[in-house]
């Protein structure tokens, strides 16, 4: 693996929706003013998975206290930095995956370390964060240049973007590790 491949770059948690009513426009959900708290550990981590059904399928890795490495089988690996507050990835992963789906991964990330309102009950969010229902109609682009760029860029990948590898040769490399 090259050191090109294992620096890292910061991803934007967005979820992309195809799947639409027939009158109606793809989605966008983007992650405003997304933050994970720094007392976040793989500890705490594995506490807030174990009760996933799919457990088994979930790697979470400590870096020395700084990064926290998400990969659910066959999906891309996602670096939470503590130190920055920022949602990475490796440019090899990016070049394997798309950037769609390495958004989407982090998007979920986002998701599991926030919790339900029935969740939070019980256990603190780990995650804070402002989601924001965009329709890609272009009549709608923003309010600032800020989110302009991103929102342009989204829907550039939302059309554009496609998987390096296919899913099914992702998912059989997955099974295989």
């Amino acid at each position: 693996m090259n050191r090109k491949d294992t620096e890292l770059v910061e991803v934007m948690p967005i979820e992309y929706h195809f799947k639409v009513p027939k009158h109606r426009h793809p989605r966008l959900q983007i992650y405003w003013g997304y933050s994970f708290s720094r007392h976040l550990t793989q500890a705490i981590f594995n506490r807030i998975l174990k009760d996933f059904r799919q457990k088994d399928k979930v790697k979470v890795s400590n870096n020395r206290d700084r990064f926290i490495v998400y990969q659910f089988a066959g999906k891309p690996q996602i670096c939470l930095d503590g130190l920055t507050g920022k949602i990475c990835v490796t440019k090899g992963t990016l070049n394997h995956y798309s950037k769609q789906h390495c958004q989407q991964q982090a998007a979920m990330i986002m998701r599991i370390l926030r919790g339900t309102k029935r969740q939070r009950v019980i256990r603190p969010g780990y995650a804070n964060f402002v989601r924001i229902s965009v329709t890609c109609n272009p009549q709608r682009i923003g309010r600032t240049k800020e989110e302009r760029q991103i929102y342009f860029e989204a829907v550039m990948d939302l059309f554009n973007d496609k998987p390096k590898a296919r899913l099914k040769k992702i998912r059989e490399t997955a099974h295989t590790k």
